[in-house]
Parts: structure tokens; sequence; C-alpha cells
């Protein structure tokens, strides 16, 4: 996702820029850098959420349409993927669409706030 927000803002972000660390690390290590540094970073709502040594960060964009992060399951064909799982995986693809999936998937939290979104009414999170 960052590099498609770097790319439509029309910039090539230069690590030997001093500006722009490219620090190749989880989402965990890399929100502990910035901690640490005071700087900025992106990070998804689960792991922010989760993050517990948060020092000055605080979140300073969030609900904006060019940040949704949509999660999806597709199922392979197992014609051409002949060692896939492919009646395990259609239950499970199955079950996520329905009532009860969704149910699991808006139930998850952490502290109370709700970190999965899925399509409600045609409008999308």
């Amino acid at each position: 996702m960052e590099l498609r927000l770097w790319k439509s803002a029309g910039i090539q972000p230069d690590p030997q820029s001093g500006w722009y660390r490219d620090l190749g690390q989880g989402m965990g290590p890399t929100l502990n850098i910035a901690a640490g540094m005071n700087a900025y970073t992106l990070t998804d709502r689960a792991t922010w959420a989760n993050f517990k040594n948060r020092q000055s960060l605080e979140i300073l964009l969030e609900g904006d349409p060019s940040l949704f992060n949509p999660y999806g399951s597709i199922l392979v064909n197992p014609a051409k993927w002949p060692n896939v799982k492919f009646n395990d995986a259609k239950i499970w693809h199955e079950w996520l669409t329905t009532k009860p999936g969704l149910d699991a998937i808006t139930s998850y939290k952490i502290n109370g706030e709700e970190l999965f979104f899925p399509p409600r009414s045609g409008a999308t999170h």
C-alpha cells in the first residue's frame, strides 16, 4: 500500500535522501522504530490496536478511502493447481460470506475497537 500511495503522489522515495527509511521490517518493529525516532509511518488498524509502545505516536489520518486495504477470498482452479485443498478452501470461502462468517469477522475486536469491516449494504470500508 505504501508503494501505491507514493506512486499516486508522484514521489519516488530515496532511502539515501535522509528523510525516508526503507526498514524491511514487519509492522511491529517498524512502529517501534517510528516511536523511537518520533517519525511517521503507515500501519494497519489491527497492528496499531495491538501496539503498546506508542510513546508520542498518534493517528494523524484515518478513514480516507485511499487508505482502505480490502481483503478477499479467491478460490484457485484445482485443475491448474492440483495440490491445493480445494474442498476445504471452498467450505471456508462459502462460510466467510454467510451471516455467521460476517458476524465472526465483525466481532473480532481489540480493546472494543472493530478492526475488520466487511462490505455491508453495497458500502465498503
